[in-house]
């Protein structure tokens, strides 16, 4: 029997049996389905499976609609905040000062904002279904119901998704809309929800699978479709595996040819040397350029304390030590430059000579920028309700408080806090808004964002900024000490549009203080923070000459 025709009857019943009758009192008892899967309930339930979704060309939850008009899914500024509800019942609100009127549960723990739950799904096993006003034992109580997702086996073959709708009563609610496909990629494993809401572009969300070290600490990987066909980077993905994560690499030209290390900042990723590499193979040298844990192809640690400046300048020395890298030319740049000149500085045997641009340490002895130190990386979660919303938005911010100005120090704090808090931080955003601006085209934009589809690989690009705020004084002046010993050749190329990192206050600095630097054709040529985006190739050609020279 059709469910859908009886409703209007069912209704109208519900409705003419409460005006017949005066109750004294109502009791409402809640049930559990013990262990039957919803799906062999027998309450109002919609299966679609992989076929009927393709041929329907679903990709998203709001999609869905087509197949299940019952359902509602309105999505926000924040794909995150998505409300979900059926035949009119939802709590209009995504604020944690509401209770939903239905409620989620992953794995037995209440989540108290179901779009951000949603996004989060584990691999999916079962839904529970509990009818009637439900509660926790820590208050988490919803009017209407709760669904309780459990992780769903990796021995699953096949692919499906599925709404479900159920019946409490005499009345329909909503207790939970889900849409997910389970698939394999590039792994045996599935990677759970590949398509659950549209970001902010209006693309599908990829899946995402959490993987754990050895020792507990947890990352994600982005999935190599994200870097399909990347205009002008055409080479080949390498892997090595660092202190329980995978570092990606570049690594071209012949394996016989003198090293040159290329090492980038935040928030970009080695696709910022593509205009560079081919100019350095080119002079008979082997470039390698890397990404940073947490950037690019290598593993994104989820846990917001990992990035410190000491963590990756032991992963550089790590990295080296893996490839077995010996004579090393280092070129570093921002981050890139900030965290491997330690490595220099107390390992130097390694390198036959160093090249940075827009970067130094960040004592030297005075502090590169003068932040707080000891930022509580926790006090500043995303905000998806945030005005400064948008890298031009932080813009506009600072151009109205005067921020933009000989020193940037006040500038960087306030990066600091966007980056861990903006709700729209994009990493091709900051490149195209380098000082004196670089056209970027929608190709080139796809590549800078392609390492960070969603919001979990973002915890580095997040929090590399706040790194200049967690240093230690004494470590990072030993660096300094011992960087000051350096004597084998030293090049600075800074840009000098690059109010940030690029002063010849801090330029002069480096010059003045490392012997190796001395009588060398330090320059500053037109170019931003990003030298490598604005003038890559005059960049590299000048890296050529320093090697063949010195």
């Amino acid at each position: 029997m059709n469910l859908r025709l009886l409703l209007p009857l069912m209704l109208t019943a519900s409705q003419t049996l409460a005006e017949s009758i005066e109750l004294a009192e109502v009791v409402v008892t809640a049930t559990k389905r013990g262990d039957v899967n919803v799906q062999d309930v027998a309450s109002s339930i919609s299966v679609f499976g992989a076929d009927v979704l393709e041929n329907a060309n679903i990709e998203s939850l709001t999609d869905l609609t087509q197949l299940s008009p019952s359902l509602i899914a309105v999505q926000a500024q924040n794909p995150s905040n998505t409300r979900i509800g059926l035949r009119g019942l939802s709590t209009p609100a995504n604020n944690v000062g509401f209770e939903a009127s239905v409620g989620v549960s992953i794995d037995g723990v209440a989540r108290s904002r179901t779009g951000i739950a949603l996004s989060e799904l584990p691999e999916l096993a079962s839904v529970e279904v509990l009818r009637g006003p439900q509660g926790t034992l820590f208050g988490r109580n919803t009017s209407a119901g709760r669904t309780k997702p459990t992780h769903y086996p990796t021995n699953v073959k096949q692919d499906r998704a599925c709404t479900t709708e159920g019946l409490i009563a005499n009345h329909l609610i909503f207790f939970n809309a889900m849409h997910y496909y389970l698939r394999r990629e590039h792994s045996n494993s599935f990677s759970p929800l590949a398509h659950l809401y549209n970001n902010r572009e209006g693309k599908p969300l990829m899946s995402h699978q959490l993987h754990q070290t050895a020792d507990g600490r947890q990352f994600v990987r982005t999935p190599d479709i994200q870097f399909k066909d990347l205009i002008d980077f055409p080479y080949e993905p390498n892997y090595v595996d660092l202190d329980g994560f995978r570092m990606h690499y570049i690594d071209e030209g012949p394996k016989d040819g003198e090293v040159v290390l290329l090492l980038h900042g935040q928030p970009d990723w080695s696709y910022l040397y593509r205009k560079m590499i081919p100019i350095i193979t080119a002079a008979g040298y082997r470039a390698i350029a890397p990404d940073m844990i947490g950037m690019g192809r290598s593993d994104k640690p989820t846990d917001i304390h990992t990035h410190t400046i000491y963590a990756h300048a032991d992963w550089w020395l790590k990295f080296i030590h893996a490839l077995d890298l010996k004579n090393i030319t280092l070129f570093g740049q921002d981050w890139g430059g900030f965290t491997s000149l330690i490595t220099v500085a107390h390992q130097p045997d390694y390198f036959k000579r160093v090249m940075v641009s827009n970067t130094a340490l960040n004592l030297i002895p005075d502090p590169v920028l003068d932040i707080p130190l000891g930022i509580n990386r926790e006090d500043y979660p995303v905000d998806p309700d945030a005005s400064v919303r948008t890298f031009d938005d932080f813009l506009r911010v600072c151009q109205e408080k005067g921020y933009i100005k000989e020193d940037m120090s006040e500038f960087f704090q306030g990066w600091m806090t966007y980056a861990l808090t903006g709700p729209e931080l994009k990493a091709s955003d900051n490149i195209a808004r380098d000082f004196g601006g670089i056209d970027l085209s929608n190709e080139e934009v796809r590549a800078f964002d392609a390492p960070f589809p969603e919001e979990i690989y973002m915890t580095g690009i997040r929090t590399l900024p706040s790194m200049a705020s967690m240093i230690d004084e004494e470590k990072s002046l030993a660096a300094w000490e011992a960087l000051k010993l350096f004597e084998k050749p030293f090049l600075t190329v800074f840009g000098q549009y690059d109010m940030l990192v690029g002063s010849e206050k801090i330029q002069n600095t480096l010059i003045d203080n490392i012997p190796g630097a001395k009588g060398l054709p330090h320059d500053r040529i037109p170019a931003g923070h990003f030298i490598q985006e604005s003038e890559g190739p005059e960049v590299a050609r000048r890296l050529v000459e320093f090697i063949a020279r010195y």
